[in-house]
């Protein structure tokens, strides 16, 4: 009993962790653009050091996961809280770009330590069947913080400045670094007891098997994430510049974005394990086209709304399924490693070329333009999901070699 009250302490300590940094991120990331904008910065610029967070990102959360595997949980958690904490406060200190882009990288390299280790905690911790089902948990926690960041980030900076919206920001990050202190210093782990110390030739040979589909999914997850790099660069200044909304109706769009992520999360995460990851992959990434083709179109406030909405079940449908799939065939006690990988360079490699690249066809084809680019990377994303192996045949495959 005391080692089953332990393991949900750790759950609630990793979920809290996952909860604050989110938090921290929803209430400055929809606001970042705005006050880039602010300091007359133009749209290609913005995308640029948005990028360069984003490239921090790919950093910090590919060596995160390789970190909690090997060194603890509870590092990689502290970074990601109290020193992103710290770091958000310097993007007031200097409106000169140069200083804008290396705190904007620092930024993505801690703020991103976070969710490797997250995600390969909870994949640990699942049981077998159910690591959608488990892995939505850390989809629903991580847009229900967005989403309530969100609302206060636009009030505050349209009330107090756009500078207390650093301040805030930094200090629920720090806030985070509490559960981070009190939370597990190691993943659960739950296979490694029967295997050996040092790696196997079945090991690496299961390694070789998981190669293929992770290649897969990790260009699946690139084009899937210049999607959601669109959205969330460039769907503030759709309603700020075009549509004329103010950033408290910025904050209200990702807020509602956020909540209905959330509320989709867990049911489609259970459908995905009982009716297939790959076909709620597809359907995930033909509701994200589908609301880029919309955004192309909206004109009103309660139009970004409802493709927020929209949005919000594709993305719902999507990542869950795509963490279970990537979660089944991951060799033992490496969870928290592919998971950083994964996000790290996979998820994040697609932010920052959708940053970048948004910024530059905005500024040269069009607000229309951008948004079919994000559509038309959803397409990429499923014609690869359709090339993606069945996972009996992985599963058959390491159990012939192992």
């Amino acid at each position: 009993m005391s080692e089953k009250r332990s393991g949900m302490r750790g759950l609630v300590a990793v979920a809290t962790v996952l909860g604050t940094g989110a938090l921290a991120m929803g209430i400055l990331r929809p606001i970042l653009p705005l006050y880039l904008a602010h300091i007359s910065l133009d749209p290609a610029l913005i995308g640029l050091i948005i990028s360069v967070s984003m490239i921090g990102m790919v950093i910090g959360e590919s060596f995160s996961g390789w970190v909690a595997d090997r060194l603890g949980l509870r590092l990689p958690l502290i970074i990601g809280t109290v020193v992103c904490g710290l770091i958000s406060f310097g993007f007031v200190l200097s409106q000169a770009v140069a200083v804008l882009f290396v705190v904007g990288f620092f930024w993505g390299l801690t703020r991103a330590a976070i969710f490797g280790p997250g995600r390969g905690y909870l994949a640990d911790a699942a049981p077998a069947g159910k690591k959608a089902t488990y892995l939505a948990i850390t989809s629903a926690i991580l847009a229900l913080s967005r989403g309530v960041g969100a609302l206060p980030g636009g009030f505050i900076a349209d009330h107090l400045g756009y500078h207390w919206v650093f301040y805030v920001a930094g200090g629920v990050a720090l806030a985070g670094g509490i559960a981070a202190l009190a939370g597990p210093k190691n993943s659960p782990r739950l296979q490694l007891k029967s295997e050996p110390a040092t790696p196997s030739t079945a090991s690496r040979t299961a390694w070789r098997i998981f190669l293929r589909p992770f290649s897969l999914q990790c260009a699946i997850a690139v084009f899937t994430f210049v999607n959601m790099a669109i959205l969330l660069t460039y769907v503030p200044l759709l309603g700020t510049q075009i549509i004329g909304v103010s950033a408290t109706d910025i904050g209200i769009v990702f807020t509602v974005n956020g909540l209905a992520t959330m509320a989709f999360s867990i049911p489609l995460g259970m459908a995905a394990d009982r009716i297939g990851k790959r076909v709620l992959m597809v359907l995930g990434l033909l509701v994200c086209a589908g609301t880029m083709v919309g955004l192309a179109f909206a004109g009103t406030f309660s139009w970004l709304i409802i493709l927020g909405v929209v949005h919000a079940f594709g993305t719902a449908a999507f990542s869950p399924s795509a963490l279970g799939l990537l979660s089944e065939h991951i060799p033992a006690g490496r969870q928290a490693t592919a998971m950083g990988l994964y996000g790290g360079v996979c998820e994040n490699s697609g932010l920052v070329a959708g940053s970048a690249i948004g910024g530059f066809i905005w500024q040269w084809l069009g607000p229309p333009a951008t948004f079919y680019t994000g559509a038309i990377a959803c397409g990429l994303g499923i014609v690869l999901c359709l090339l993606l192996p069945r996972l009996k045949n992985i599963q058959s495959n390491l159990e012939e070699c192992c």
